[in-house]
């Protein structure tokens, strides 16, 4: 039989220890975001379009694209939205690539971006102009065993 002081000892150490492991947990919860220091943007991370249209009376060459680009240690990743016609030719192209984009970014003495989206489907390559507003280059787009390069193609940052 217990007596009432071994019951009054256990209520105690009972109490002790639920007071012990709530303070454990609380103090493991705290919030040490503050003491964290912000991760620095990308200059390559953003919304990025290329618009390019050229027109000979009927003849018309066009890329519309929309980029979402993330940048991280010279990796590039996103996804990409892009149209491109082409009638210059025997046979009218119009080609519609929405998929996603890996590509690198080097930011040396020549910064420069590669992009490649849909497996090859359409590349991009270009040199800064202006440092993080725009980069001038040329483009491929791949279809049907065909080829299509279009060069001088402005590679430009949209407002976030």
């Amino acid at each position: 039989m217990m007596s009432y002081k071994n019951i009054n000892n256990m209520k105690t150490t009972y109490i002790f220890s639920l007071l012990i492991s709530t303070l454990m947990i609380l103090s493991a919860c705290s919030d040490d975001s503050s003491t964290n220091a912000p991760t620095p943007t990308s200059p390559v991370t953003g919304t990025w379009t290329i618009f390019s249209s050229t027109s000979s009376g009927q003849l018309i060459k066009m890329i519309d694209a929309t980029f979402t680009l993330v940048e991280n240690d010279g990796v590039v990743t996103g996804d990409a939205e892009i149209t491109y016609i082409n009638n210059e030719g025997v046979n009218d192209v119009e080609v519609i690539i929405n998929d996603s984009v890996t590509g690198t970014f080097k930011e040396n003495i020549n910064p420069h971006i590669t992009l490649n989206v849909g497996n090859g489907a359409f590349v991009y390559t270009g040199n800064w102009v202006n440092t993080g507003e725009n980069f001038n280059g040329s483009s491929t787009v791949n279809y049907n065993q065909q080829s299509f390069t279009e060069a001088d193609i402005f590679l430009v940052k949209s407002e976030d």
